[in-house]
This record gives C-alpha cells, sequence and structure tokens, in this order.
C-alpha cells in the first residue's frame, strides 16, 4: 500500500565546476567522486573542491615540476610572470 509520497524521487543536483579549470563537470551520475582537499605550496591557503581526472593529471605534473600543489591563482600568476 504506497501512495505518491512513497515513490523516492531523485533531486537534481546543481552543475559543479571544477576548482581547477572552473568549466562544469559533465556526465557524472550519483555521487561526485574527484574530490581534494590541499594546501597551496606557494600561498598557502587551502583548495578543495570537485575537479576532473584530466585536470588533476595536468595539475599534478606540475606539481612534480614545482615542488608541490600550486593553487589555480597562484599558477595564473606565475604564468603571468614568466610571460612579462
Amino acid at each position: 500500500m504506497g501512495n505518491i509520497f512513497s515513490v523516492a524521487q531523485e533531486e537534481e543536483k546543481p552543475p559543479i565546476d571544477c576548482v581547477l579549470c572552473g568549466k562544469a563537470i559533465t556526465g557524472v551520475s550519483g555521487g561526485y567522486s574527484n574530490y581534494f582537499s590541499m594546501v597551496c605550496s606557494k600561498c598557502k591557503k587551502r583548495i578543495q573542491g570537485h575537479f576532473h581526472s584530466e585536470c588533476m593529471s595536468e595539475y599534478r605534473q606540475v606539481a612534480e615540476q614545482n615542488g608541490g600543489l600550486i593553487c589555480p591563482h597562484c599558477r595564473t600568476d606565475t604564468v603571468q610572470d614568466k610571460q612579462s
């Protein structure tokens, strides 16, 4: 004996942006599994959020070269410094 309230309805999840590139994460069903929380080795601020696997792969390569993870803000500054 059920009624309309006994039917589980899945709520629509709001879009989540990748904390590394800023673009929407698409094609994810259920929970969001790609999540991290780390401290930037340059500014010492904590960065945390969901990410694309491809973005993290790129960031890991850069982190290995720089001796630590650099947040998107500091990375932009570093790129601009190199271009100047």
